[in-house]
């Protein structure tokens, strides 16, 4: 085991890809880790949890100020703040293809193909997020209708951040194919950081409502998004290769569906909601649904950290047990939090809110064991991504658009909406261990 000398965090079986030669005209030192001992898995799962956990908090934080805003106002947000998980989709993918690519890079040729992937992409998420833009302002009248959205700046922030949100998972991937867990825990923290003060400044300072919300959403998404592009600056260094676009398509849609399918189950209902509840009820949800998708995005980590461990078993055809570590970590921590949510569901929503949303304690529980499934199952969708055991994608990809036909007509109520979600993550569910188990035969 060494210490890294930048950040004290110590990292066990890293290789340098690309030492120093008298012929080279660049010096790239890429260190990456093989699947570690139990202790390595659950030491740096420690640390993303950690990382997790305390941005989750502060993000949590950010609720607290935002509570201040009208019901109606509040509801704006958490259907704002979902869409930024669903703009995110399109990129989704790339975060899994740069850790394959930084996982497995062993030699100089591979540096200088990721180099110039991430060139490639990043230049081509910025086109697309210019089309998005002038599509989204041509009908900006039809989506702040739909949307009940009364400020046209809360749009434009959300539209703001989105190039962001695309670029970061570019960095991530990159950072989490290193295993440089320091930085990719670390960022999320700033970027909570960041959103909290701004938010807290906008909302109480200058009373901007869903908008100055909207506005700390990008300032900490353009911290992050800095951050990452600093923090894999050695790439940018590496004189860039020609890209395989052909080869890169074929990998990273299969994957952008697969873990697309995972965030369009997590988010998409609180979008319903918006656009077919009444605007003075929606807030009420958004509570309820804080407490319910926290859950899961509690337990994302311990998939972060097993990612890149079973990308490196799978290319030097070695056994590894992370999968299995990962999947009874994430149920155990799951049902830890369903459990206290069934017995104190007022206790989150009093801790985040006091008592502006205690009515809508009955819903907590419900929301808690809807999401636990999809929690095991953005798990074992990664493993099977990982393993690029794709024939998981299709069936998955249909179960999502089964989901959304039924919310679309099927809505009487907050409880019809969160049992069908909790129906469809369990199905999800059942997909992945299906195909977990077939793909072990």
């Amino acid at each position: 085991m060494s210490c890294d000398k930048n950040h004290g965090i110590p990292v066990m079986n890293r290789k340098s890809f690309i030492s120093k030669s008298s012929s080279s005209e660049y010096d790239v030192e890429l260190k990456v880790g093989g699947p570690g001992s139990k202790f390595e898995f659950f030491r740096q799962s420690a640390w993303m949890i950690f990382a997790t956990t305390a941005s989750g908090l502060i993000m949590y934080s950010v609720h607290i100020i935002a509570k201040e805003m009208p019901r109606s106002e509040y509801g704006v947000f958490g259907a704002m703040l979902q869409l930024v998980n669903l703009l995110g989709i399109p990129a989704i993918g790339l975060q899994s293809v740069f850790a394959q690519e930084a996982a497995s890079a062993m030699n100089e040729e591979h540096l200088k193909v990721l180099s110039g992937g991430m060139r490639w992409v990043l230049r081509w998420l910025f086109f697309i997020w210019v089309i998005v833009c002038l599509a989204a302002l041509f009908f900006l009248p039809v989506i702040k209708a739909n949307l009940k959205v009364e400020n046209s700046m809360t749009l434009i922030f959300l539209l703001m951040a989105t190039i962001c949100i695309l670029w970061i998972p570019v960095f991530q991937g990159v950072l989490q194919g290193q295993q440089n867990f320091f930085w990719f825990g670390l960022i999320s923290i700033l970027n909570a950081i960041a959103r909290f003060v701004t938010v807290a400044l906008a909302v109480l300072l200058f009373s901007a409502q869903s908008a100055g919300a909207m506005f700390g959403v990008f300032v900490g998404y353009l911290l992050a998004a800095f951050l990452g592009l600093w923090q894999t600056k050695r790439i940018w260094e590496v004189p860039p290769s020609s890209f395989d676009f052909r080869g890169w398509l074929y990998r990273v849609v299969p994957l952008t569906l697969g873990l697309g399918v995972c965030v369009f189950m997590l988010s998409v209902d609180m979008v319903i909601v918006q656009v077919f509840f009444d605007k003075n009820d929606t807030g009420a949800y958004m509570a309820a649904g804080m407490i319910g998708r926290g859950l899961v995005l509690f337990t994302i980590p311990v998939a972060a950290v097993m990612f890149p461990k079973v990308v490196w078993s799978h290319v030097r055809s070695v056994k590894t047990d992370a999968t299995m570590l990962a999947v009874v970590s994430t149920l155990l921590l799951g049902t830890l939090a369903a459990v206290i949510c069934t017995m104190m569901p007022w206790l989150p929503l009093w801790v985040v809110y006091q008592s502006k949303y205690l009515d809508i304690t009955w819903l907590v529980p419900w929301f808690a064991w809807a999401m636990l499934p999809l929690a095991v199952a953005n798990v074992m969708m990664n493993n099977l991504l990982a393993r690029k055991q794709f024939g998981v994608v299709m069936p998955a990809v249909m179960l999502a658009l089964g989901y959304l036909v039924v919310l679309l007509f099927y809505h009487t109520s907050f409880l019809v909406v969160v049992k069908v979600m909790g129906g469809f993550n369990l199905a999800l569910l059942g997909i992945t261990y299906g195909f977990s188990r077939l793909s072990n035969r």
